[in-house]
C-alpha cells in the first residue's frame, strides 16, 4: 500500500526489477462484502478462543508437550450450548488436528512409529500427536 512503502524503493532508479502495482487501485476488487452474515451460526467459536483454551490447558499441564487425547478429552469436558467444545471444533473446523494446523498456533508433531524414550514399537495406527 502506498502509505506503507519507502519512497526509495519505488522512486530510485535499479531499485525495482518491474512498476509497482499499488494494491490500494485494486481493493474495490479484493474486498468483497460477506455474503450470507446474517446465516452464520452464532454458537460458532472463534480461532482465538480454541487457541486460548488449548494454549491455557497446555500452560496448566506444566509438561513439554501434550498429547492429542489429552486435549481432546479436555475439549469434550467444556461445553457450549449444546455440544462439546471439541464436536464444535470438528464441526467448525474438521477437527482438532485441522484446527491446530489452520491456526499455525502450535508446534503439531506426529507420533513416530517408535517411541525412543521407552525403546518400544507404536501402533502404526495410532494417529496421535503431539
Amino acid at each position: 500500500m502506498r502509505t506503507g512503502c519507502n519512497r526509495a524503493l519505488y522512486e530510485t532508479d535499479n531499485v525495482k526489477d518491474y512498476d509497482v502495482v499499488w494494491i490500494d487501485d485494486f481493493l474495490d476488487r479484493l474486498m468483497v462484502p460477506k455474503e450470507n452474515v446474517q446465516d452464520a451460526d452464532p454458537n460458532a467459536v472463534s480461532i482465538f478462543t480454541l487457541s486460548k483454551v488449548i494454549y491455557d490447558f497446555i500452560q496448566q499441564s506444566g509438561l513439554p508437550r501434550v498429547s492429542s487425547r489429552d486435549i481432546g478429552r479436555y475439549l469434550k469436558q467444556i461445553k457450549v450450548a449444546n455440544n462439546s467444545l471439541l464436536d464444535e471444533m470438528k464441526q467448525s473446523y474438521g477437527g482438532l488436528y485441522q484446527f491446530l494446523v489452520v491456526s499455525g498456533c502450535f508446534d503439531v508433531v506426529k507420533q513416530s512409529t517408535r517411541d525412543k524414550r521407552l525403546a518400544r514399537r507404536v501402533d502404526p495406527t495410532d494417529k496421535t500427536f503431539w
